[in-house]
């Protein structure tokens, strides 16, 4: 693959172009020579981003490719490399919307949007982070990133925020659309969760509030459970049921005192006579 009028240390926008068919792809770098580089080192190695690209580099073969610079951005305009990359994808996205590339993967420039990973290449990335391989692997203790941070008030107000609301990644997402739908859980995952819970102290404003919230539910029949064994409470035997993974019927009839236990736990409807004794 060729550069052609090749100048270093300059960044832009770039196109790699098939001289065969015509097709081409769009990027962008703040070096474009180290950029032919690597793209240039991937598609030698079968290993680029860029399945379309290296499909058509195995067809057409090496010498039928063009990397060419398609526009300069000047480096000494921008106060600091964020701000230049953040102009670059900018400029970037202009020329993807007006040339179309066929070899980019992603309509949007800087974004795996758009990106579909096939069963093999998933297979890759889990094995590429799993066990030793993971960062954050072993770092427990005195080794873990946040060990000892003290996290202020005005920061905890600022994270609470975040997830209040249509902000929580989970807001709306009931039914067919929550985390867990349709999951079972096996009885080690629940002797886990079920371990996790033992010995935790619910105050009574965390109970108020849990009660609070299973009131104005759209199922106004709906009450609030509790399993014994791990104090969890739950809005409602359905909600209940879509955590643990556990039969909903069989929660309410172990409520309703109609069966001793359900999922091998034991249920009563959480109400405040109940309170002092949990």
């Amino acid at each position: 693959m060729k550069f052609v009028d090749r100048i270093k240390n300059t960044g832009g926008v770039y196109k790699i172009k098939n001289l065969i068919n015509g097709k081409i792809y769009i990027g962008s770098s703040v070096n474009f020579n180290a950029r032919y580089n690597e793209h240039l080192r991937d598609l030698r190695k079968n290993k680029h981003h860029s399945i379309y690209l290296q499909r058509s580099w195995e067809k057409y073969g090496e010498e039928n490719f063009q990397f060419k610079i398609i526009e300069f951005v000047d480096k000494n305009l921008y106060k600091n490399r964020l701000e230049l990359r953040d102009i670059l994808i900018k400029r970037e996205q202009h020329w993807i919307d007006n040339l179309c590339p066929e070899y980019n993967i992603s309509p949007t420039a800087g974004s795996c949007l758009g990106v579909k990973h096939t069963e093999e290449t998933k297979k890759k990335i889990s094995k590429a982070t799993k066990g030793s391989n993971n960062p954050m692997y072993g770092r427990k203790g005195e080794l873990a990133p946040n060990y000892g941070k003290i996290t202020s008030e005005e920061t905890k107000h600022k994270i609470a925020l975040t997830k209040i609301g249509d902000k929580n990644y989970q807001f709306g997402r009931k039914g067919e659309l929550s985390t867990n739908y349709g999951k079972v859980f096996s009885e080690e995952s629940r002797k886990k969760m079920s371990n996790s819970q033992k010995g935790r102290i619910i105050t009574d404003e965390h109970r108020i509030k849990l009660s609070e919230a299973s009131i104005g539910s759209k199922n106004h029949k709906s009450k609030a459970v509790i399993c014994i064994e791990t104090g969890m409470v739950y809005g409602s035997g359905c909600e209940a049921s879509r955590v643990t993974g556990i039969d909903q019927s069989s929660i309410n009839m172990c409520c309703n005192k109609k069966r001793d236990t359900a999922g091998g736990y034991h249920w009563e409807f959480y109400i405040k006579e109940n309170k002092e004794a949990i």
